[in-house]
């Protein structure tokens, strides 16, 4: 005889029956639909630097975000793989090129409708670069690109001498942007062991590392001073300082010496060209002769496309060639030169 407490047109769990029957166990409760939503979003996983974190609901922004996407949930690998699906390229792959470190094949990148640069190819074996070009001409986008805190509209970056992704890529770069908002209760030293843990340097190692980027970066007497209390040189050479950490061999450096005084422009070219274990240096800068003494290459980015690449003694002899004007030098002449020639 059937159940009277789960027969046809009677719910599950109802009251038992005269007849004495004892009621039935409630049904487990059907799962929940994929797109419904829940009073509780369950954590994921996100990737930061290496490091596996964990941030509640949407919120791709954790506490001491270091701003500039170093602690960004873009870093994750999954939002390297939702941004490749959405492009007939790639926007990382391996490469059988195993001299060049980092390599951008026909990159280009709009911000809505404008166009920043296009169809940019350029590799990067190691050596030390210079990046020169006017305002606006893409080169903290370059920069940005090169550092993984920005996918490329079109074309794809590659990291053959780093790993291949970028996930892999971004333990050996060190970025320095051209600012950075911190809290201005944050001390120097706290900031520094941060960046540190982002870069998975291990914890019976930050002290001697913190302590050597300081060095560095001349901020060994402002350890502990709040980053408001700093002054607009003290911070950019924090930037350089948390740049440097980890020691790493694809360093990437933008403006680097905008508000230093001479001395430390100085002992900060001194720095670059003796910086152990970097074997690609990237320096934006709109001082030219400031670069002249660091890299060895020079690379203009102007009207979206690359107006110059080679030699710095080839930049010079440009300047020489063209006429020269009273004060300008020939690294100025060249760079007005090629301005003047783009069609």
């Amino acid at each position: 005889m059937p159940d009277p407490g789960t027969g046809p047109g009677t719910r599950c769990g109802s009251r038992p029956t005269s007849t004495g029957t004892a009621p039935t166990r409630p049904a487990a409760r059907p799962a929940r639909a994929s797109g419904s939503t829940s009073r509780s979003r369950p954590t994921r996983p996100t990737v930061v630097h290496g490091r596996s974190m964990h941030v509640r609901g949407t919120s791709t922004r954790p506490r001491g975000d270091l701003g500039d996407g170093w602690t960004s949930a873009r870093f994750s690998g999954s939002a390297t793989t939702r941004a490749a699906r959405r492009s007939s390229r790639p926007l990382t792959t391996r490469s059988a090129d195993s001299a060049s470190l980092v390599r951008l094949s026909s990159v280009g990148h709009s911000y809505d409708r404008t166009d920043v640069f296009d169809d940019v190819t350029l590799a990067f074996p190691p050596g030390r670069v210079g990046l020169i070009g006017v305002n606006g001409a893409g080169k903290t986008t370059l920069l940005r690109l090169l550092a993984t805190t920005l996918e490329p509209s079109r074309g794809e970056v590659c990291f053959p001498g780093l790993g291949g992704l970028p996930v892999a890529a971004r333990r050996h770069i060190g970025f320095m942007p051209q600012s950075l908002a911190l809290p201005r209760s944050l001390r120097v030293l706290d900031f520094l062991a941060y960046v540190a843990w982002l870069k998975e340097i291990p914890r019976s190692e930050r002290a001697d590392e913190c302590a050597r980027v300081l060095e560095l970066a001349d901020l060994e007497s402002h350890h502990r001073s709040t980053v408001g209390r700093l002054s607009g040189g003290m911070h950019r050479r924090l930037l350089f300082a948390q740049a440097m950490i980890g020691r790493p061999r694809v360093l990437l450096l933008d403006e680097p010496t905008a508000g230093l005084d001479p001395e430390q422009r100085i002992r900060l070219r001194e720095r670059l060209r003796s910086a152990d274990g970097v074997e690609v240096l990237l320096v934006s800068s709109h001082l030219i002769e400031d670069l002249v003494p660091v890299v060895e290459r020079i690379v203009m980015l102007d009207d979206h496309r690359i107006a110059f690449d080679g030699s710095v003694e080839g930049l010079r002899e440009l300047g020489v060639q063209h006429a020269a004007v009273e004060g300008m030098s020939a690294y100025e002449a060249a760079f007005l030169r090629l301005q003047k020639s783009r069609t």
